[in-house]
């Protein structure tokens, strides 16, 4: 027969008070007139009995679950966007709440029955995550709870945590100018003069923004462009393979993530250029190899964890006000930049 559970009477009667007392004391209700030894006596007993409060009980009385609901597509199957969750959770964590994660694999926008499975949990908040930063048509209900969109927006202008993918454009930029690089450079991926379309995401249009408005800056002269619909190593090692056979010479990549970069890296090798030397990479996302290949890609790194982190502490804080929160994407530099000199 499993050990029987610890109630609050257990506990209770263990620091010699009554069970009102000891609820008082566990929920941290202010303004009672339990004195300081009285409380201690009640979490001493909690702890050596090993107390675990009913949280269906406690969900009556307080109207709180300490459970963030998330809704997303794809982001814990999907590897480069797993930290966003990874920051939420810990965030929780941190102030004694859990995460209810409920990933429809499809459009959020038609995930209404998971939106109301997490409110019949009694959710405290509730998380609208995306794998890919898009503007998202939420369900055309009310929300009974305090909500954020995260690495999302919506038309309504709801709170929102994304990325600052326009001062990232125009950091990488910069860090070839920086360099004394400004002429003969290649886009892998976009071209950053065209009109947007299907392929951008609300991110992608602010990273071409960020580029071309620091190319204009330092009178930078973009020599190719090479559009792409899928940005993948494949595409990225055929587009810049083509280039050179093609007779094009170049002393810079921009390449508009780094799995485009990692193709790109792989087509010089083959034809004898050395990244770093010859031409100069710098791309976006900071993927786990970055850091790996050789040499390392100097690339502007998505903060899916610091963002993860604030939406569950907006929902916490209750500082969910329409509002677009941007985190800095920190550049990190490696040796695909060609040194001065």
């Amino acid at each position: 027969m499993a050990d029987k559970r610890i109630t609050l009477a257990d506990v209770a009667e263990r620091a010699g008070l009554s069970v009102s007392a000891a609820s008082l004391v566990l929920n941290d209700r202010p303004g009672t007139r339990i004195s300081p030894a009285a409380r201690e006596r009640v979490r001493a007993a909690a702890q050596e009995l090993g107390y675990r409060p009913n949280l269906a009980a406690r969900t009556l009385i307080t109207s709180r679950s300490a459970t963030i609901g998330v809704v997303s597509d794809s982001v814990t199957t999907r590897p480069w966007a797993s930290d966003l969750i990874l920051g939420a959770l810990r965030e929780a964590h941190s102030r004694a709440h859990i995460l209810h994660i409920a990933e429809t694999g499809t459009e959020i926008a038609t995930a209404t029955e998971a939106l109301d499975s997490l409110l019949d949990r009694s959710v405290d908040g509730i998380i609208f995550a995306t794998s890919r930063a898009r503007e998202l048509e939420l369900p055309d209900r009310a929300i009974p709870v305090p909500f954020v969109m995260l690495n999302a927006t919506s038309a309504a202008g709801d709170a929102s945590v994304l990325p600052d993918e326009f001062e990232a454009g125009r950091g990488i930029a910069r860090a070839l100018a920086e360099a004394g690089i400004r002429e003969r450079i290649v886009v892998l991926g976009r071209d950053i003069g065209a009109p947007h379309d299907w392929v951008d995401t609300l991110t992608v249009s602010r990273r071409t923004a960020g580029i071309a408005q620091t190319v204009d800056e330092y009178d930078m002269q973009l020599s190719v462009q090479l559009p792409l619909s899928a940005w993948e190593p494949e595409p990225g090692y055929e587009a810049i393979s083509e280039l050179i056979d093609g007779g094009e010479t170049f002393d810079a990549i921009i390449a508009m993530n780094d799995r485009l970069a990692f193709g790109a890296y792989q087509a010089m090798l083959e034809r004898g250029l050395r990244v770093g030397k010859d031409v100069s990479v710098v791309s976006f996302d900071d993927d786990e190899f970055a850091q790996f290949v050789r040499p390392g890609l100097t690339t502007a790194a998505l903060p899916y964890e610091t963002m993860g982190r604030l939406a569950a502490e907006l929902i916490l804080t209750g500082a969910t006000q329409p509002q677009e929160h941007l985190i800095p994407m920190p550049i990190k530099y490696r040796g695909s930049i060609r040194e001065l000199g």
